[in-house]
């Protein structure tokens, strides 16, 4: 075990991650995606434009294409043709000509400027120009977007719609990706019950399973199977071997605290290495994470907030490593407390909170008064955890505190 937190046996928060960045190495599995399929995937190499976007000399708005002007009639040219998207004018243009030409048509050869329609006025077989354009106005030129033997995208970059779209422009129909990771995904309890299911004293509904697949899936993870799983070590134990045979990475929900039936833990150390359990951070205590054989496991806590949290400050930079996803850090903001903070030193404390931008430039935030692991609308109504040190203790209206940014998964913003 790292070094732990110097009253407890649990490890900081800082040393979790940096043990399990330590052992994870990035897979090295790739297939080739068509762009249809790749969305979220990870690029497993460097893009090098090798044909120039855009492709040729077009306009960049509906109106005419002029030759150079004729000094005897500089605002007056003669119509000899139109260009459609698509289409193409077979002569250069000469001294006062024009040609009738709509956005993204190919400009005839010795085009001075494309002038908008607006400012025009349409003759038989002229056209007036009220207010003439510079030179080489309103022309999107070959590769001015992407210029060949341009890097475009890099390996580690994840596939969202604009890159997808930039792959397009370049004619790329299928890329190499690093192969997604497979996970399993388990909750546990025996109080747990589907929605849509009616329910018995002490039971609850299984949120975390929703919570987690969703989050993943956003990730760029296939979640190839999620069960729920009773409290039994046994059944435990066979679905954690069986699964570790099939899946990259295991993510279990409960059953790591120290209650009776909290199995999850026993049958990692039966199954495989525990690297560590418990890191003192609030929510999320009760956070395992280990190895079966070449497959990864996380265990998160039951409750819902608890794990949503560990699976951002934990899970989600470790799975970005373990696919090759280059990952920005978390960036660090600071603002104002407007409500006072109840925090008692131990544990790094990750309070939910709303942080509003002021016109002056501050920004103000609120702690939420509940702070409870198991009020997931509390986290909803968040925008923002704040980032409060091990040592630290009550904090006041107007002190200063860090906070990071809800991850965008958790709000459908990825």
């Amino acid at each position: 075990m790292q070094s732990c937190d110097t009253t407890t046996d649990m490890l900081a928060y800082s040393d979790a991650l940096a043990n399990m960045l330590k052992v994870i190495q990035p897979t090295l599995k790739t297939e080739q995606r068509h762009l249809s399929t790749a969305t979220n995937c990870v690029l497993s190499r460097d893009v090098i434009c090798t044909s120039p976007v855009p492709a040729y000399d077009n306009a960049a708005m509906d109106g005419y294409a002029l030759g150079t002007p004729d000094q005897q009639q500089p605002s007056q040219f003669t119509l000899v043709g139109q260009v459609l998207a698509g289409q193409t004018h077979p002569e250069a243009l000469q001294q006062g000509q024009a040609v009738r030409i709509m956005t993204g048509a190919k400009v005839p050869d010795g085009t001075f400027a494309v002038v908008m329609q607006e400012h025009t006025t349409a003759l038989p077989d002229a056209v007036i120009i009220n207010t003439m354009p510079a030179p080489q106005a309103n022309i999107r030129y070959c590769g001015e977007d992407i210029a060949i033997g341009e890097t475009v995208l890099n390996q580690g970059q994840r596939l969202d719609a604009i890159k997808l779209g930039i792959l397009a422009s370049l004619g790329i129909a299928e890329i190499s990706v690093y192969t997604p990771l497979k996970i399993a995904l388990f909750t546990t309890g025996d109080e747990l019950v589907s929605p849509g299911m009616p329910l018995r004293q002490g039971q609850i509904y299984d949120t975390n399973s929703f919570v987690l697949r969703a989050a993943l899936e956003h990730f760029g993870c296939e979640v190839s199977q999620c069960i729920a799983l009773p409290d039994q070590l046994s059944e435990i134990k066979h679905a954690l071997h069986t699964a570790s045979t099939v899946a990259d990475v295991i993510i279990t929900s409960g059953g790591v605290s120290v209650g009776t039936a909290d199995f999850v833990k026993t049958a990692l150390d039966n199954l495989g290495d525990m690297h560590f359990w418990k890191v003192a951070m609030k929510p999320g205590k009760p956070f395992a994470f280990g190895t079966i054989h070449d497959c990864l496991l996380f265990g998160l806590p039951g409750n819902p907030v608890s794990s949503t949290v560990t699976l951002q400050m934990l899970v989600l930079p470790a799975l970005a490593k373990r696919q090759g996803l280059y990952m920005q850090p978390q960036q660090i903001a600071t603002g104002t407390l407007t409500s006072p903070v109840k925090k008692r030193p131990g544990r790094m404390d990750f309070q939910r909170a709303k942080a509003t931008p002021q016109s002056n430039g501050e920004t103000h935030v609120e702690a939420f008064t509940a702070q409870g692991s198991a009020l997931l609308s509390r986290l909803d109504a968040a925008n923002v955890l704040l980032l409060l040190p091990r040592d630290s203790g009550d904090l006041g209206p107007g002190e200063q505190v860090n906070f990071i940014p809800i991850h965008p998964i958790l709000q459908g913003q990825y």
